[in-house]
């Protein structure tokens, strides 16, 4: 079965753009609430968690990417047999995974103060915290969780993303009812375990409807069982990497500066989130396209596709980059004051960090489509080494600016190379000299970008929340018509113009 990749991508970019748009706003909401409702040392303690409940996320050692992976082939030749079977096995790993992920987290509980430098507000019990944090996570593997596949390989993340709508509204009602009018940070939490066992149920009861052939009921052979063992291992170290580097910085920042300084930090790394969240839609919304077609088309279509779908994301990036630059510290003086801001330098370093970041993801969701997770294994965990041992020689001479020019020095001294080298290497088999030559032309458009609109937006009179609006409006404008000068007659912009073209027309 060929899916229609072009239809599916532009429903799941659609809707994912609206639960997106949602989530952040909800995200936003809340979080400001809690900043000046509870105090900013709640937001450090909820970024600290999150990141240490992400380091736990290990266990799940890419079970999902690589059962979902196996799933593309089956899905091409019909094979409901085998699609059966691949669910029971997901089934049971994820049982398995929750029940480790909880064990493992009653285990490192007596070390959760030595994480926290400085006090922490004498009103809350930091391990209850931790434990309805522990247990939102831990329920994300059961109540039916394996049935998520189904959608994401079948490209229905258009579904997902409707019923992740629906619940996202609920929490947020509930939750700012709470913050608002109880103030209670217990109850709080607590809304996300019960939205979240929530969200799996109707995930199972709409995927049965969707898909009644397909259901937990055959076995899969052992060879084939020992192919995705292999696939999983490989994918652990992609995700220990990813987490290392991710994670450890906040965790770093709240045991060497303190929940102060973790605070004013996961302000401004919150934004880049949210903008890289807009960018992880895309790449999701096209990696189950990307993986089917990686399997049915000639090579020379798979590498001017591949062009085409680099150069979008890449003037997406440039963009965000920009707009970034120049709007973020306009937006957090409206938002948190200048008592949480950092000194432009650091929202220099939180751009160019921001950019190198989403270049790295471009190359990982086709390596991710093509699964060639064996051949790049060492790459992600090498790369979050070398950041974290930076990371820690540094923060204790130049702080902050250590911690976000470790993570862009290894993702650009040592990850984007090696990625850049597997692609070709393992998926299109062929030299990498275009490819280098179109990334820098696009980091040099990218760069000029920044400086010109930073010169233009110097110039803003106005004040106030039209000084924000006023700067990424100039800068997203001028982005966009650099690049556009700079690449319409080029062989990769004219093939990205056809690509977008081809999505919305349903081709």
């Amino acid at each position: 079965m060929r899916l229609d990749s072009g239809k599916n991508t532009r429903k799941n970019f659609a809707s994912g753009l609206v639960y997106r748009i949602a989530f952040l706003l909800f995200q936003f909401i809340t979080r400001t609430v809690i900043i000046w409702q509870l105090g900013a040392e709640y937001s450090g303690l909820d970024s600290l968690f999150t990141s240490i409940l992400q380091v736990l996320n290990l266990t799940e050692l890419g079970v999902g990417n690589a059962l979902v992976f196996s799933m593309y082939k089956p899905i091409v030749e019909d094979d409901t047999k085998k699609l059966c079977a691949l669910m029971r096995m997901y089934r049971i790993l994820y049982g398995i995974i929750g029940l480790v992920i909880f064990a493992i987290g009653v285990a490192i509980t007596p070390f959760i103060p030595h994480l926290i430098s400085g006090n922490v507000p004498g009103s809350i019990n930091v391990y209850i915290i931790y434990y309805i944090n522990l247990l939102a996570t831990v329920v994300t593997y059961w109540f039916f969780s394996y049935r998520n596949s189904l959608l994401l390989a079948y490209q229905r993340n258009d579904v997902k993303n409707n019923i992740a709508l629906g619940i996202e509204i609920l929490k947020f009602v509930v939750q700012l009812g709470i913050l608002c009018f109880l103030k209670d940070y217990y109850l709080y939490l607590a809304v996300t375990l019960f939205t979240t066992i929530l969200n799996n149920i109707v995930i199972a009861w709409i995927t049965k409807k969707i898909y009644p052939n397909i259901n937990p009921s055959e076995y899969l052979p052992k060879q084939e069982q020992r192919n995705i063992f292999i696939q999983i291992k490989d994918i652990f170290t992609a995700k220990l990497g990813g987490v290392i580097t991710n994670s450890f910085d906040t965790i770093i920042v709240s045991a060497f500066m303190g929940l102060t300084d973790l605070t004013k930090y996961s302000n401004y790394y919150y934004i880049v989130t949210l903008i890289r969240g807009f960018m992880t839609l895309i790449y999701q919304s096209a990696r189950a396209g990307i993986g089917n077609k990686l399997i049915l088309d000639n090579p020379e279509k798979k590498y001017r596709d591949f062009l085409s779908f680099s150069f979008i994301c890449n003037l997406l990036i440039a963009v965000c980059t920009s707009s970034f630059l120049c709007g973020i510290q306009p937006f957090m003086l409206l938002w948190v004051k200048e008592k949480w801001m950092y000194p432009d330098l650091v929202a220099v370093l939180f751009a160019v960090y921001l950019y190198v970041h989403e270049s790295a993801s471009v190359l990982i969701t086709y390596k991710d489509a093509a699964g060639i997770w064996h051949n790049d294994r060492f790459r992600p965990l090498i790369v979050s080494v070398a950041n974290l041992f930076m990371n820690i020689i540094t923060v204790r001479y130049i702080g902050i600016y250590g911690i976000i020019l470790s993570t862009i020095l290894s993702f650009l001294l040592i990850g984007i190379p090696w990625l850049i080298a597997n692609t070709f290497q393992f998926i299109f088999k062929s030299s990498c000299k275009e490819y280098v030559l179109l990334m820098l032309r696009n980091t040099l458009l990218t760069a000029a970008s920044c400086i010109i609109s930073m010169k233009l937006c110097d110039m803003i009179t106005v004040t106030g929340i039209y000084t924000f609006l006023l700067s990424v409006i100039v800068a997203a404008v001028v982005t966009l018509l650099l690049f556009v000068a700079a690449t319409f007659k080029c062989r990769d912009a004219i093939g990205a113009f056809y690509m977008i073209t081809g999505m919305v027309k349903g081709k």
